[in-house]
């Protein structure tokens, strides 16, 4: 037994051995054997193993056919074959051509409508009768294009009716009669009128609209009876408003009258408190006094010892200011006006540079920009305005220490009220003054 027993048998070799076409043959046999006996299982089992094994196999079973015979010749298909596998696969693509190509409007015809539209004809020649297929196909049409063939309106025909008469005026007796007022108004139909709304002012007399109205009827023409219960409820909602607005009255006074009452309250108790604190002071203010008297000091005293302690204080804040340096008295005068100072203003720092030439972008002029650039008529000037406005500007020290001493003079506030008294009499007196003026710690010494 042999692997190359298994195979099937080689196709187009001319060394096929009559034993393979029986064995063909058995096998054959076998299948239909089987298929007609189905319900034998292990017969058809049997069978088949038989026929798949050979008792005569060879190493050349096993040798491929080229190695076999390297001359052999494989034959070619023939031109019959090639032209239908040709005509097959040309089908195939002009399928998916037109499946890809073709709108979806256009309608594709089947196999059979070709078929159909393709007709056989006999032709007459000079050679004799011959045959000729002639195929018949539709123009290309635009799907988008109307339709040639318009449908006509179909019009009904006419039906035998009756021809409807047109009255004229005759001279009959019954055409002249005229028509009176009563017969007019009763063939008159009033306008549809509305009970709400009468935009146009249309009128009805009383008798229409009472026959227009529900209530009323021709057996009954009374009105209708307005039940008790709505005059019952009317009143009782006004005493009710009556009631809620008395309520509201009563609450809102008796409000007003506890405001009232608190504020007395707080009037009483603030009044009190400043009575207290007027008897505290005077309190104070008797203690104070009986104190000066008994210590042998009086009024005059006091107030002699005010002054001088204000004016000792004076002095040293002028000595404080004398020691001071320029930045701190500038800084000190800044703050008494509520004014805030740099560090730079103070020390100098932001004082601008003496330098002559100017410093700015020269991008945003034309000259620096391009010098080759023709000045026009507009441009008058040559260079910015206030160019050498930084280097003119300096500060006056001494205008600034004159106004730091002047500030600090009038801060010094006044220890009694002024008083006046004629030319003379003041001359002598500031006379007198300035001669027994003392300063310093030598007054303090005195006192």
């Amino acid at each position: 037994m042999s692997f190359t027993s298994l195979l099937p048998a080689p196709k187009h070799s001319r060394n096929v051995p009559r034993n393979n076409l029986n064995k063909e043959q058995k096998s054959k046999e076998l299948a239909v054997q089987a298929l007609t006996h189905q319900g034998e299982e292990k017969d058809i089992e049997r069978s088949v193993f038989d026929s798949t094994i050979a008792s005569d196999l060879t190493f050349q079973d096993f040798v491929p056919i080229r190695q076999k015979n390297f001359n052999l010749q494989i034959p070619l298909p023939s031109q019959n074959e090639i032209d239908k596998t040709y005509q097959r696969t040309k089908e195939i693509f002009e399928r998916i051509l037109l499946k890809n190509t073709q709108p979806e409007v256009a309608t594709i015809k089947n196999n059979q409508q070709a078929l159909e539209n393709t007709q056989e004809i006999l032709v007459h020649g000079s050679g004799g009768n011959f045959n000729r297929k002639l195929k018949v196909v539709e123009h290309a049409r635009d799907p988008l294009q109307p339709n040639a063939h318009r449908a006509k309106k179909v019009v009904a025909p006419p039906v035998d009716e009756p021809i409807t008469p047109i009255f004229h005026k005759t001279d009959s007796v019954e055409s002249s009669k005229k028509v009176s007022k009563e017969e007019k108004d009763m063939w008159k139909i009033p306008p549809a009128i509305s009970s709400w709304k009468n935009p146009n002012g249309y009128t009805i007399g009383i008798d229409k609209r009472l026959t227009m109205d529900g209530r009323y009827n021709k057996d009954q023409m009374q009105a209708h009876e307005i039940n008790d219960g709505f005059l019952q409820l009317s009143a009782a909602l006004e005493k009710a408003d009556r009631k809620a607005r008395q309520e509201l009255k009563l609450k809102a006074e008796a409000k007003k009258q506890i405001a009232e009452y608190e504020n007395r309250e707080k009037e009483e108790k603030l009044r009190i408190l400043a009575q207290k604190a007027r008897e505290e002071r005077s309190r104070q203010r008797n203690k104070r006094s009986h104190r000066t008297i008994e210590n042998g000091y009086s009024d005059e005293a006091a107030s002699r010892e005010a002054t001088r302690k204000a004016r000792r204080e004076e002095l040293e804040r002028d000595m404080r200011k004398s020691k001071m340096s320029t930045a701190d008295r500038l800084r000190e005068l800044a703050y008494s006006q509520g004014r805030e100072v740099s560090e730079k203003v103070v020390l100098g720092a932001a004082k601008s540079t003496n330098s002559f030439g100017t410093h700015y972008d020269s991008r945003l002029f034309t000259k620096g920009a391009n010098t080759q650039v023709k000045r026009g008529e507009e441009q008058v000037y040559d260079s910015p305005l206030f160019s050498q406005l930084g280097s003119s500007y300096r500060a006056n020290l001494n205008k600034l220490d004159k106004d730091v001493e002047d500030e600090t003079s009038l801060s010094a506030g006044q220890t009694k009220p002024i008083e006046f008294t004629a030319a003379s009499e003041q001359d002598d007196s500031d006379k007198e003054k300035e001669e027994h003026k003392e300063y310093g710690l030598s007054k303090n010494k005195d006192l």
